[in-house]
């Protein structure tokens, strides 16, 4: 019997998403990219000693982010978050890092404190990034919430991997809480019914934008 790995597990997951965008957000679907050749290597040579875990090398595998149509920008993967390409996860990781070398005060504020250097990110939301740690034995490991106002130790992991925050996007997706709005000569929005979101859902805001209600206590930024 074939042994399921975490690169196997997270690539199901991401094409469980991919079917529900098809059948719900065909306009989305048809802008994913094709696979990244080699995720694992890209992060490689671009910073020596850390490691793409399976699941981000699954990641990039299923799609090297979105593919905009003339003139307009790409969609979004989901609600509120930009899927970057490998390329485009490599040179917003060098900007935090020299953002966060630009604004430090060490030694009592290091650039660490910022943005430290083994966390990529993944997926951004206007100040807001989707990131991992790919030191080799992280302190937290999971998806980090990281706000622009809030420092590195005080972003909250929120789930135990990105298949974790796909399969709360692909839910909401089947149940049509969130729905895909297509706008002519444009490349549409996203809008999710509250009312419609499970219980173990509501105030997360890395399953959907929420204007209404408060934020889950999980998603807020540590003490």
């Amino acid at each position: 019997m074939r042994t399921v790995t975490a690169f196997d597990a997270a690539l199901e997951q991401y094409r469980a998403y991919e079917d529900q965008l098809r059948a719900h957000a065909p306009d989305v679907a048809a802008r994913l990219a094709p696979p990244h050749p080699d995720p694992a290597a890209a992060v490689a040579d671009a910073f020596p000693g850390l490691v793409l875990p399976d699941e981000l090398v699954a990641w990039w595998s299923w799609h090297d982010g979105m593919t905009p149509p003339a003139g307009y920008a790409a969609p979004e993967i989901a609600p509120s978050w930009h899927f970057f390409s490998m390329d485009g996860a490599l040179r917003e990781w060098r900007l935090e890092r020299e953002t966060a070398r630009r604004v430090a005060e060490p030694p009592e504020m290091p650039a660490e404190h910022f943005w430290p250097a083994s966390w990529m990110p993944v997926l951004s939301n206007h100040g807001v990034a989707l990131a991992a740690d790919l030191a080799p034995a992280p302190p937290r490991p999971g998806v980090i919430l990281k706000e622009r106002e809030t420092m590195g130790y005080n972003s909250p992991v929120i789930a135990h991997g990105l298949p974790e925050v796909v399969e709360w996007w692909t839910r909401l997706l089947a149940i049509e809480a969130t729905t895909w709005h297509a706008v002519p000569s444009a490349s549409g929005h996203w809008v999710t019914d509250r009312s419609r979101v499970p219980a173990d859902l509501l105030g997360n805001p890395a399953a959907y934008i929420d204007l209404q209600g408060p934020r889950d206590p999980r998603f807020l930024p540590l003490d």
